[in-house]
């Protein structure tokens, strides 16, 4: 049986809800203060471009950028542009085929799942890609058109952040919100194809995360424009004046909104916050953890039931490695014959999706941020329970709960239709 591939995942941006809750209040009063161009360089799967058309900026006026081949993909869909002029070529793919955005996307996804197909995990991934490859299509480019619905107008050019900030900095009606990699070369290693896949990138600089925010405000901290960039620094690293502050993204770092221009910027957030870690304290259930060596029956009951988030940190830190606590709205337990299994936690991350973490006893450690929960690790880890149908079930639960998190949005997540 192939492991599940949620192809939804490649649509989600990388702020957290706290960082996004504070943009929206500085995103509305900027729109409403005399701002009448967005910019987002670095745009990737413009999370920013969505949260500043839904609080006050018209499609018109924002304009975003990007290098790798996704976002310029996604960008072309949605401004209407053909992919022809990108010359696309992929293996195993006509070059006829890549010109729909959907079909581009998913051999994007389909060849850099090859590259670790050696691994059981991802072959098994790779199975589920190709055997269910209409399915793939039809879900992205499902996805391509709520996408293209908010944000049709916009503009999007294959282009260097650096560029492109040369040829806004001068606006005082400015404002731009930068993104750029928190990892050197972060972004061609997880979209690397081994060469599989080949288009006419523009050309660009590497992102540094050590020297480049020196070199970003060097560039900006002087500008007409109202700058804001987005950092993971260790505590007094941070470039630029911090408007916003929180805790353990990842390791020693800390996430940072930071300015060229303090007091305006924290006037118009209505204020600089900072996101602290949760003090509670951490609590273990009332019943024992699933032994390495149990064996799972046919009629071995499944139960998931709500916890509280002291619980399911208990065991997130309790099965994990360089654990970086993050909070949930929703926490669930997974017991099977009254053993604690498994925990996961949903929560709200954007009007368009949530994010879903989840930790299960037997595989350490597997945090996926996806549109709801994949099945795909927990076929191998338990062989003897149809966990799948479990999933399902946890699906078909909490289905109402998405869509009330939703009621606003026209989103439709494509799982659904899996059940």
């Amino acid at each position: 049986m192939a492991f599940f591939m949620n192809p939804g995942a490649m649509f989600l941006g990388c702020l957290g809800t706290s960082e996004q809750k504070f943009l929206v209040k500085l995103i509305e009063t900027a729109a409403q203060s005399g701002y009448t161009r967005f910019v987002e360089p670095c745009a990737g799967t413009f999370a920013m471009a969505n949260l500043a058309v839904q609080n006050g900026f018209k499609p018109e006026q924002i304009e975003t950028s990007d290098v790798n081949m996704m976002s310029t993909v996604l960008g072309y869909a949605i401004t209407g542009q053909s992919l022809e002029p990108l010359e696309i070529h992929a293996q195993g793919f006509e070059d006829s085929e890549l010109l729909d955005p959907a079909t581009a996307l998913y051999a994007q996804l389909y060849l850099r799942t090859s590259k670790n197909a050696g691994n059981d995990y991802f072959y098994q991934m790779l199975t589920d890609l190709r055997l269910r490859r209409k399915d793939h299509i039809e879900s992205i480019n499902r996805q391509i058109e709520v996408v293209r619905n908010l944000l049709h107008g916009m503009s999007y050019r294959p282009l260097d952040m650096w560029e492109h900030l040369k040829e806004v900095l001068d606006d005082p009606h400015a404002l731009v919100i930068a993104n750029p990699p928190t990892y050197f070369s972060g972004y061609e290693k997880f979209y690397d194809t081994q060469g599989k896949m080949t288009w006419k990138e523009p050309e660009y600089q590497l992102f540094d995360p050590e020297t480049g925010h020196l070199q970003f405000y060097d560039m900006c901290m002087g500008a007409k424009a109202l700058v804001l960039c987005y950092q993971e620094k260790r505590v007094g690293e941070a470039v630029g004046y911090t408007i916003y502050a929180r805790s353990g993204t990842r390791a020693d770092l800390n996430a940072y909104i930071t300015t060229n221009r303090e007091e305006e910027a924290t006037a118009l957030a209505n204020g600089k916050k900072i996101k602290r870690p949760s003090e509670s304290k951490l609590e273990p259930l009332d019943c024992s953890m699933l032994p390495r060596d149990y064996e799972i029956k046919e009629d071995s009951k499944v139960q998931v039931i709500p916890i509280k988030a002291a619980q399911a940190q208990y065991y997130r830190v309790l099965w994990t490695h360089n654990f970086v606590g993050s909070s949930a709205t929703y926490n669930r337990a997974l017991l099977i014959d009254g053993y604690v299994a498994g925990v996961f936690g949903i929560s709200k991350m954007a009007a368009d999706s949530v994010f879903v973490w989840y930790v299960m006893k037997f595989l350490n450690v597997r945090f996926i941020p996806v549109l709801c929960v994949p099945y795909s690790a927990f076929y191998r880890a338990f062989p003897a329970v149809n966990l799948l149908s479990l999933f399902i079930s946890i699906l078909y639960s909490y289905r109402n709960l998405y869509q009330n998190l939703h009621k606003k949005s026209q989103y439709q997540c494509p799982v659904w239709r899996w059940c």
